[in-house]
């Protein structure tokens, strides 16, 4: 998402099942979604990343929410969140998490809770 308050919400992103593949390449990506600007919502999705060392979503922008999300790692290892250094005040919360955490390198951001 290039914009300024975009809404990404309920759709299913799952490489593993033909019908709800959405032909995004999962080699090329180093995040299933990301949020380069601010204002941003990404909410009840559910995303299955199935490539190792990738995110189901990025966040490099300020002031974005997620939430409600089910975030899924297939290998898991991996963050499925990850908010880099220069993001700030993301509010990440009431997503379910599986197979990787959030990795939270930016500032005065919200991460909790996810159970």
């Amino acid at each position: 998402m290039d914009w300024n308050s975009n809404t990404f919400s309920n759709n299913t992103i799952d490489a593993t099942n033909n019908v709800l593949d959405t032909g995004i390449a999962h080699d090329a990506a180093y995040d299933y979604v990301r949020l380069d600007s601010q204002y941003n919502s990404v909410t009840n999705n559910t995303i299955i990343n199935t490539t190792e060392y990738k995110r189901c979503v990025g966040i490099y922008g300020s002031h974005n929410t997620v939430s409600g999300n089910t975030l899924t790692n297939n290998p898991a290892g991996y963050s499925t969140v990850g908010l880099e250094s220069g993001a700030h005040h993301n509010v990440v919360t009431g997503n379910t998490l599986k197979g990787g955490d959030i990795n939270n390198l930016g500032s005065n951001n919200s991460v909790t809770p996810n159970p």
